[in-house]
C-alpha cells in the first residue's frame, strides 16, 4: 500500500487530497518471489508470541532440510507493526561452503606440513652433510698436520 498527494507537477499548490495505491499480497506474489529468489516467504498476523523486537535469524527444520529462518515485523497501513513476515532459506549452500572450508584447511596444513618434510630434507641433503663433511675434513687435516701457530717475523707485538 503507498499513498500520494494530489498536486499539480510543480508541487505549488495546495494538495487536494490523497491518492492510495494498494496491491494485494496474495499466494501469487509469494510464489513468484520464491521462484525468483528461491526464499519462502510467508505473512501472517502477528501475535503475543511471534513479536521480535529486532530481526533475527534462526535455525529451523522443514521436511528434514535446514532452514535459515528470518522474522521481521511489517507495519500496516495505520502504522503499527501488526504483520509478521517470515522469510526462510534452505541451508544448503552453507553447509557446502562449511565442508569446502573444512576440506580446504586440512589440504593446506597437509601441504605446508609436506613442505616443510620436503625442505627439510633437501637442506640436509644440500648444505648440512656437506658442511658435517668439511667439518671433518679440517679436523682431520688439523689432527694429521698437527698445526701449530707460526710467529709472524718482525719481533713480538705487544
Amino acid at each position: 500500500m503507498g499513498t500520494a498527494l494530489v498536486n499539480n507537477s510543480t508541487h505549488t499548490a495546495a494538495s487536494n487530497g490523497a491518492i492510495i495505491f494498494v496491491r494485494p499480497f496474495n499466494e501469487s506474489i509469494t510464489d513468484y518471489i520464491e521462484t525468483v529468489t528461491g526464499l519462502k516467504v510467508t505473512l501472517k498476523e502477528s501475535t503475543t508470541d511471534i513479536i521480535p523486537t529486532e530481526l533475527e535469524i534462526r535455525h529451523t527444520e522443514f521436511d528434514g532440510k535446514p532452514y535459515l529462518t528470518a522474522t521481521k515485523l511489517q507495519k500496516d497501513h495505520y502504522g503499527a507493526e501488526t504483520i509478521s513476515m517470515e522469510i526462510s532459506k534452505e541451508e544448503a549452500n552453507y553447509n557446502f561452503v562449511k565442508n569446502q572450508f573444512n576440506r580446504f584447511i586440512k589440504s593446506f596444513i597437509l601441504l605446508i606440513t609436506l613442505m616443510l618434510i620436503g625442505i627439510h630434507f633437501i637442506m640436509r641433503r644440500c648444505f648440512f652433510v656437506r658442511i658435517e663433511k668439511l667439518i671433518s675434513f679440517i679436523d682431520e687435516v688439523l689432527m694429521k698436520k698437527a698445526v701449530k701457530p707460526k710467529s709472524i717475523p718482525g719481533g713480538s707485538r705487544n
